[in-house]
């Protein structure tokens, strides 16, 4: 799955994203992070837990204006149950990256 999230992040996210310890997921198990490159941005994520239905996920946005840190829970649904973030992002954006993200 997170080849997937990179391939259509990628064809997708203009906006902005990146990595935070902002509410309580455990260490992130071992995963290579997966990063993905777009014109004058990147976009990497690591995947950090499964806990039942939901999934704990770290995502790092970077362009030439701003960075975002992102923790985001996913339920298998494909909703978002919980995000937070910090940087350069409006909330709405914040809220659209955070979604989409999940609904993937």
């Amino acid at each position: 799955m997170p080849n997937l999230k990179t391939t259509l992040i990628t064809a997708v996210t203009g906006l902005t994203i990146a990595t935070a310890g902002l509410f309580a997921l455990p260490a992130p198990e071992a995963e290579a992070r997966e990063c993905a490159y777009g014109d004058g941005y990147s976009l990497c994520f690591d995947f950090v837990t499964r806990e039942g239905n939901l999934t704990g996920w770290l995502l790092d946005f970077q362009n030439n204006n701003t960075k975002e840190e992102f923790e985001i829970i996913c339920n298998d649904n494909g909703r978002v149950e919980h995000w937070e973030s910090k940087g350069g992002l409006s909330q709405n954006e914040a809220n659209t990256i955070a979604e989409y993200f999940c609904s993937l």
